[in-house]
């Protein structure tokens, strides 16, 4: 009896913490047998069943316990669905995810910059470049913060579809927002690209990424690195990307 190890008079809080306890020792069986043995479940007690299942790539589990979520009318947040949607990129369940993302929409939950990346992320694995656009732009509407972490997401999304263009349209709204070497990187890979000379098989890492594409530590946010006000940035890698793939393109950037 795992709440017996818990204690006898666990309350919510107490087995919120183990729950959590487990889902971070990846032992996510453990987490979801307290949470079916404790009667009194919050939104903070399926956050962290959920999480767990991410954690431990359990991408059907989660997608049920958010389901189980609504059955017994346990509010959701923003966290909950970056978790699963999340859950269902890792797995490669971009369909999943997307029907998730279709569901958030339909609710009255308010989303936050981490779902937005997390759905991101399986719009790229799915090569699914009007998505991740529209999530972009969705995301700029709400006046949340755009990272290096959207920008490479962006990217990859176009680059499997092979769209080029729409990526270095994208570009230019990143330049205040991340480190200019990075700008700089970003626009010369599209740029070989578009002009046909492949971007090769390696990933685009972002500054502060320690691996490729999909961080094994999840999807924390990568500090924005602001271009400070008196700062310069040389738009010429974007023109020639945009002007090789556009005659007179590299006026849009005038």
């Amino acid at each position: 009896d795992l709440l017996g190890e818990v204690g006898p008079r666990a309350t919510t809080v107490t087995v919120n913490a183990a729950i959590a306890a487990c889902a971070d020792a990846g032992e996510w069986r453990r987490a979801l047998d307290l949470l079916r043995e404790h009667g009194e479940r919050d939104t903070i007690s399926f956050n962290s069943a959920i999480a767990g299942c991410t954690k431990s790539g359990r991408w059907r589990e989660a997608v049920e316990l958010l389901d189980q979520m609504q059955a017994e009318g346990v509010p959701a947040t923003s966290s909950t669905y970056t978790s699963a949607i999340a859950a269902c990129e890792r797995g490669g369940a971009v369909t999943e995810a997307v029907r998730l993302w279709d569901r958030l929409q339909a609710s009255n939950v308010r989303k936050e910059a981490p779902v937005y990346n997390a759905m991101l992320l399986a719009a790229a694995r799915g090569g699914q470049w009007r998505l991740a656009l529209a999530l972009l732009h969705e995301l700029q509407e709400a006046g949340l913060p755009k990272t290096a972490r959207t920008l490479q997401t962006i990217v990859r999304a176009c680059e499997r579809a092979g769209r080029c263009e729409e990526a270095i349209q994208a570009l230019a709204g990143f330049q205040e927002v991340v480190d200019p070497a990075y700008f700089h990187s970003v626009a010369d890979r599209l740029e070989r690209g578009l002009l046909g000379h492949g971007t090769g098989t390696s990933e685009l890492a972002a500054p502060g990424d320690s691996g490729p594409y999909l961080p094994a530590g999840g999807l924390g946010e990568v500090p924005v690195l602001p271009v400070p006000v008196h700062a310069t940035v040389d738009l010429t890698p974007v023109e020639r990307a945009v002007g090789a793939a556009v005659p007179g393109g590299e006026l849009w950037l005038l």
